[in-house]
């Protein structure tokens, strides 16, 4: 099943979207850092299941710019 991938350091931000996708009947991996976000997208099973990426510019540690750049370097082509 085709997967969101959704990532903010906001809790209530990450359960708000829960519920939102969820009575939309989409199923998204919701994580709070790009490091998770990372280590979901370098598992290539994980990674064939995401059809799109919602990041957050701004998180600490590794931000949506660094992430979008981690992820652009890795030849992942998930819009």
């Amino acid at each position: 099943m085709s997967k969101i991938l959704f990532v903010d350091d906001e809790v209530a931000v990450l359960e708000a979207t829960k519920l939102l996708l969820s009575s939309l009947g989409f199923e998204a991996y919701l994580v709070s850092s790009g490091k998770i976000a990372t280590e979901i997208l370098s598992d290539k099973a994980k990674q064939q299941e995401i059809k799109i990426i919602f990041l957050d510019l701004t998180m600490p540690g590794i931000n949506g710019l660094e992430l979008l750049e981690w992820i652009n370097k890795n030849n992942i082509k998930i819009p």
